[in-house]
C-alpha cells in the first residue's frame, strides 16, 4: 500500500503531464510487474478500513461535542481556533491569502472524504471490477479513448468529470490527511501543504487535458465500450 499510492499518483498525476504517448503505459506496466496481484483486493479492504474508521470517528465526535460545547460555554477566548477540524488548512482562500480564517462546520477534509468515496467506488467498478469480469484490462490507451471519445455521456460523464472529482478530492484529501500525520500545525508550513496540494492538483488537471487530446484513432477498438455496455445490462438501460 505505502508502496502503490505513490508510484499511482506520479503516474497518473505527473506522467501525462510530461509525456501523455506511450510513457504513462510504460511505468502502468512497470508498477503491475512490480505489485502482487492482490494489491487492488488489499486497497478496497484498506479503504474500507479508513472509511469505517473515519465515519465511527465522527460519529463519536459528533455525539461528545454537545457535552463539550457546555464545558465550554463560558470560556472566553480572543484567539481562533485554528486546527484543521475547525478551519482545514488554511481556512479557505481568504485565510490562504489574508489571514482571514474562515471556519467550517464540517472540515474540509472529511467532506473531501464523503465526495471521494463514490468516485472512487465508481473507478474502481470501471478499472478493475467490470474489466475483470470480461477479461480485458485497462490502461491508458483506454483512458485517452474515453476522454476523447465522441459519445458525450461516456467522455464527461463517464470520463472527465469523474476523473476530475477523483483528482481533486483524492489529492486534497491525502495531502490534508498527510499535513495532519505529521502534526504541521504552524499556519506557514500549512500553506505550504495547500500550495504543493493545489500545484500537484493543477499538474493532475494538465495531465487529463493532455491525455483528452490525444490521437485515439490510432489505439484500436475503445475497451470502454464493452465496460459501458456491461454497465447499461446491469441497470436495464436499452
Amino acid at each position: 500500500m505505502a508502496l502503490y499510492f505513490p508510484l499511482h499518483a506520479a503516474n497518473t498525476l505527473i506522467t501525462p503531464a510530461v509525456s501523455p504517448d506511450s510513457a504513462p503505459d510504460d511505468v502502468l506496466m512497470m508498477v503491475r510487474e512490480i505489485l502482487p496481484s492482490i494489491t487492488t483486493k488489499l486497497l478496497v479492504a484498506g479503504i474500507t478500513l479508513h472509511v469505517s474508521a473515519g465515519v465511527l470517528l465522527r460519529i463519536v465526535n459528533n455525539w461528545n461535542k454537545p457535552r463539550r460545547n457546555r464545558h465550554r460555554h463560558l470560556k472566553i477566548s480572543a484567539e481562533q481556533d485554528l486546527s484543521q477540524d475547525s478551519i482545514g488548512l488554511t481556512g479557505g482562500i481568504s485565510g490562504y491569502l489574508f489571514g482571514l480564517y474562515k471556519t467550517f462546520r464540517i472540515p474540509p477534509q472529511v467532506i473531501s472524504g464523503y465526495i471521494l468515496v463514490p468516485v472512487l467506488i465508481y473507478h474502481l467498478l470501471i478499472m478493475k471490477w467490470l474489466p475483470n469480469s470480461i477479461s480485458t484490462e485497462v490502461d491508458f490507451a483506454s483512458i485517452k479513448q474515453l476522454l476523447s471519445s465522441k459519445n458525450r455521456w461516456w467522455k464527461w460523464l463517464g470520463g472527465l468529470v469523474p476523473l476530475a472529482i477523483l483528482l481533486e478530492s483524492g489529492v486534497y484529501h491525502i495531502g490534508s490527511g498527510l499535513c495532519r500525520y505529521f502534526g504541521v500545525r504552524k499556519m506557514t508550513s500549512r500553506k505550504k501543504w495547500s500550495t504543493a496540494i493545489n500545484l500537484l492538483t493543477l499538474v493532475g488537471f494538465v495531465s487529463l487535458i493532455r491525455l483528452m487530446k490525444e490521437d485515439s484513432t490510432k489505439l484500436g477498438p475503445n475497451q470502454f465500450e464493452s465496460i459501458f455496455k456491461k454497465i447499461r445490462l446491469l441497470l436495464h438501460v436499452n
